[in-house]
């Protein structure tokens, strides 16, 4: 009988804070997500599974609607990170398809 050994190394860690105040659709996504907020938008960033940050964008008039070209993104799994005006925020995950 053969042992199998496998190793973890945990390359991003984030806390999953999500509690419905925004809806991100469609997801998965080829070239455009909507975010759909309840609180007003400061700004939005989207994270690869390494947890390397790949797109950044402030928000100047927080408005409740949110559209993002996400076509410069390889396909994959993301974790999107919304912070509202009162600097709290939320994570969840995007497909990019």
């Amino acid at each position: 009988m053969k042992r199998v050994i496998l190793t973890f190394i945990l390359l991003a860690t984030f806390i999953f804070s999500y509690s419905g105040n925004f809806d991100i659709y469609p997801n998965p996504a080829a070239n455009e997500i909507s975010i759909n907020s309840n609180s007003q938008v400061k700004s939005i960033e989207i994270f690869n599974l390494l947890g390397s940050k790949v797109f950044s964008k402030e928000i100047q008039n927080f408005e409740l609607l949110q559209n993002l070209n996400i076509s410069q993104l390889k396909e994959g799994r993301y974790f999107i990170k919304i912070v509202f005006l009162n600097n709290t925020s939320e994570v969840t995950t995007l497909i990019k398809k």
